[in-house]
């Protein structure tokens, strides 16, 4: 069974209906702090938990809505509706026994309450399909079959086999159904429904498994007061399940723990189990340094036992408390613990509810996290999890991304969409920037690539290098992407972003008359750099031009003349007609020198001064 849509009617922040689709495989959830984010997946995991434990179960005083919850005197309102695909081998399954085509819908809907009870709905019966597999199945004689023509429910059915002896072999066809029925104290109006439902519908639900940042394995346990179910405010109730998994995954009892060679034993046998996890682990642990989780049993005052957890680092050959490690580390081994117990129940479907997993990793780690969920977790479960991260966000999987917003109306309260719905851009940062970061790796090719100015530097550069090759003379080779950057701090960003790309990179820039900073050569990654130089300050590709070719050009371009005797033919040309026009637009002109240069062809000049520019730049690339 799959999960495909989800109803939140009221619960904590969401105050009004919230309906919302479930992926197949995965589904993320992104929003700001307090959005509402851990609150639909508790109410998810709250309507069918794996285990009984209170703290996912609904409880109306600690889960609906406090403004509204005067309002409801005694009743238990629905809390969440999820409704579920029926799969093939479910289908299958009964259709082998009640017939083919017998369900008309695929889908079952259950409605959990506030209660924790639960209605079932959306099981609809083709009864017709019904009576002819059974017709199929008992040889029944003309006259029965004809008056089943008249029969259009089970329940008539069943009461037509009760008062008639011609019935008695279609009464024993219906024993294995009326034994499932009546094993089951529940009432229900529609019995062949009933028996569906609780024969082959609801063993395969899928359970909810939740795993939070707060289930981190401690680094110190009480053994004397664990084995005596008394925590003692030394691990809270989440440290608690999650050292129980790790206990049963080791097949130990911490009870048992009464001697130096129990001891041993206890150790060994957890050692056995965390070496197996930590290898596991490293294949998805881009930090690895061969960690290993190590155990001892410390004695104290009044024959208490603890249990030390250390973490041995191979190198620097040292032992340091769980917690000395980094969070992250703590994250990934704790989450892997928990998996590893989930892969226990061979028998059992579960949703996996992750909230904020892998928060403390690093980006990279963060990749492998997601890595690791998609290629271990996905393919036998569903997986929904929330995120501020954008390492956990696939720019190609748009299609898998829910937004939960808080409206902050009293009315309304938290909001989901789907992301083609979401329109508040504080809260589609993620996705924005796993987004840009997609697309500026792409930006950069693999091969030659020169990073320029803006517009204006790629046009002229192509065009006088096409001019050039037209005299047979060197220009830019054919295979070479020019991309423009508009500015250094965003040519610096664009670097940063792609420092493991592959092409060779050469920026030709303007420097602004300022020595570019030590600290911006660093971050630029040993990229080759090469600035336009003059006598005086700076320049940029515009003075490569002649000075009168590029006045000309403006002045054609912006239908306005300039005074010659006010430019300095030494000083860039460009800052200076920039200063006194408030329209100034640099593309302008070099469109113009190009349009016109047939009537206005460039000097042999200008065409020298880009060969050698060329020729320098392809020196830069051997």
């Amino acid at each position: 069974m799959l999960l495909k849509k989800v109803t939140i009617f009221k619960y904590k922040s969401f105050f009004s209906e919230q309906t919302f689709p479930v992926g197949e495989g995965l589904t993320r959830v992104i929003g700001k702090n307090e959005s509402g984010k851990s609150a639909l997946l508790e109410a998810l995991a709250k309507s069918n938990y794996f285990e009984i434990n209170p703290e996912f179960s609904f409880d109306k005083t600690r889960d609906y809505p406090r403004g509204q919850l005067a309002l409801l005197g005694t009743t238990s309102p629905d809390a969440v509706t999820c409704e579920y695909s029926i799969t093939k081998d479910v289908l299958a399954a009964i259709e082998e026994d009640l017939g083919e085509g017998v369900l008309k819908r695929n889908t079952v809907a259950i409605t959990t309450l506030y209660d924790n009870s639960s209605d079932v709905s959306g099981i609809e019966v083709d009864f017709e399909k019904f009576k002819a597999h059974m017709v199929k199945k008992v040889n029944v004689g003309q006259n029965v079959a004809r008056e089943l023509k008249d029969i259009h429910s089970f329940e008539d059915l069943l009461d037509k086999a009760d008062n008639s002896t011609s019935y008695e072999d279609i009464k024993a066809y219906l024993q294995h159904i009326l034994i499932a029925i009546e094993a089951i104290s529940s009432v229900w109006s529609n019995l062949l429904n009933k028996y569906i439902y609780f024969t082959y519908l609801k063993p395969a639900l899928p359970k909810y498994w939740y795993f939070s940042d707060y289930y981190l394995l401690p680094a110190r346990i009480n053994l004397t007061s664990y084995a005596n179910g008394n925590l003692d405010g030394s691990l809270s109730p989440r440290e608690y399940e999650i050292v129980k998994a790790l206990f049963e995954l080791s097949g130990l009892d911490a009870t048992g723990i009464q001697s130096e060679n129990d001891f041993e034993r206890f150790i060994t046998a957890l050692e056995t189990t965390s070496n197996k996890i930590t290898d596991d682990m490293a294949k998805y642990w881009s930090t690895n340094e061969n960690l290993e989780i190590r155990f001892d049993i410390e004695h104290s005052d009044n024959n208490t036992r603890w249990l030390n957890i250390r973490v041995y680092s191979p190198r620097y050959r040292v032992t340091l408390p769980l917690e000395s490690r980094s969070r992250g580390f703590v994250w990934f081994f704790s989450f892997m613990v928990w998996f590893s117990k989930i892969q226990t129940h061979l028998d059992s479907r579960f949703i996996l509810l992750l909230d904020e997993p892998g928060f403390s990793l690093h980006g990279l780690a963060q990749r492998d996290l997601l890595r690791f969920i998609k290629e271990e977790l996905v393919p036998n479960h569903q997986v929904i999890f929330t995120t501020h991260s954008p390492y956990m966000i696939d720019p190609d999987k748009l299609n898998e991304i829910l937004s939960v917003i808080d409206t902050n109306d009293r009315n309304v309260g938290s909001v989901i969409h789907t992301i083609r719905e979401e329109s508040d851009a504080d809260t589609l940062v993620p996705v924005q920037l796993a987004l840009g970061h997609e697309l500026v790796k792409n930006v950069l090719p693999q091969g030659k690539t020169l990073v320029v100015r803006g517009l204006s530097d790629m046009v002229l550069l192509r065009y006088l290098s096409s001019l050039l090759k037209a005299k047979n003379k060197t220009g830019l080779p054919s295979d070479l992407t020019i991309i423009p950057v508009d500015r250094l701090d965003q040519l610096i960003a664009l670097m940063l972003l792609n420092r493991d790309t592959q092409s060779q990179c050469v920026c030709l820039y303007e420097n602004s008359g300022k020595e570019l900073p030590d600290e911006a050569k660093s971050l630029l990654l040993g990229k080759k750099i090469m600035f336009y130089k003059g006598s005086k300050k700076e320049k940029t590709i515009e003075d490569l031009l002649m000075k009168e070719e590029y006045l000309k050009a403006y002045e054609g371009a912006f239908k306005r003349k300039i005074r010659r005797n006010s430019i300095d033919a030494e000083a860039p040309v460009v800052p200076q007609v920039q200063k006194s026009d408030e329209d100034f637009d640099r593309y302008a002109p070099i469109v113009w020198l190009i349009t016109n240069s047939a009537t206005e062809p460039l000097s042999e000049e200008t065409l020298d001064r880009f060969e050698k520019l060329f020729i320098k730049l392809l020196d830069l690339y051997s």
